[in-house]
């Protein structure tokens, strides 16, 4: 794995009024890496996630994509940088196919302004790599399929394909096993194997099972705080991490 930094923060805060929802947090994201944020309900993984994303602001501290400060820089404008999201909540166009959707994408990228005397089909290097995420993420049955007659399993997939879109070099994924039968939470694990290979990604996950699997390295939060960080292994048995999810008694 290269040990080239990608995406960092430091000294990151996020106040809610008097609450301290994210303190003093300095975390990094190296290229090549699959790196998960877990920690209890009310831990601050989901405002971290959300300031790393720049989709939350952060009261104090710094970001840096590659080198650069992105504190300031609006969440609309990172997948031009390089960053890419998906949300708890699918936002996909249900009247569309799934093709349709991850092609909108791969245009806005490539495309973003289409000539109104060509069809939008007569580009082949967009074609090509629609249909090379569509194989990438496994949807070959289903990819000229509405949304709206897919399961939820598959909007997943399809929100992470249209993410994909935008050709990011890090890959925000939030909770994207959320919902999902314990089939297609499996299908997805293996899915996520075969891209980690490509992009780095940064998960949060309630499935400890999926994250234990598939993470490089863990960032483990409590009451807005790194309490535990490194490989799997050691964070699983770190007695910090024990005390936070299972408590003292």
């Amino acid at each position: 794995m290269s040990s080239v930094q990608l995406l960092r923060g430091e000294g990151l805060c996020r106040y809610f009024g008097g609450i301290k929802a994210v303190e003093n947090v300095d975390i990094e994201i190296q290229k090549g890496q699959f790196h998960s944020i877990v920690g209890p309900n009310g831990a601050g993984k989901t405002t971290l996630f959300n300031m790393l994303a720049r989709q939350l602001d952060v009261t104090s501290g710094t970001l840096w994509f590659k080198g650069q400060a992105i504190t300031n820089v609006p969440g609309h404008q990172l997948p031009g940088l390089g960053i890419a999201r998906t949300f708890q909540k699918t936002s996909l166009f249900a009247s569309l196919t799934i093709r349709e959707n991850i092609r909108l994408a791969v245009q806005a990228k490539r495309l973003p302004v289409l000539p109104l005397i060509r069809k939008a089909d007569g580009y082949p290097d967009i074609t090509a790599r629609t249909q090379a995420i569509v194989e990438q993420m496994r949807l070959d049955t289903i990819a000229d399929s509405l949304v709206s007659e897919t399961s939820h399993g598959d909007h997943r997939l399809t929100e992470i394909a249209v993410a994909l879109g935008s050709e990011p070099e890090i890959l925000l994924l939030d909770e994207p096993m959320a919902g999902m039968s314990a089939t297609e939470a499996a299908l997805t694990v293996g899915m996520l194997k075969d891209l980690k290979r490509a992009i780095s990604i940064v998960l949060i996950e309630h499935d400890m099972d999926a994250v234990l699997e598939l993470s490089d390295h863990v960032t483990v939060m409590d009451l807005g705080r790194i309490i535990a960080a490194g490989a799997p292994e050691a964070v699983q048995n770190d007695p910090a991490v024990r005390r936070a999810y299972l408590g003292t008694d």
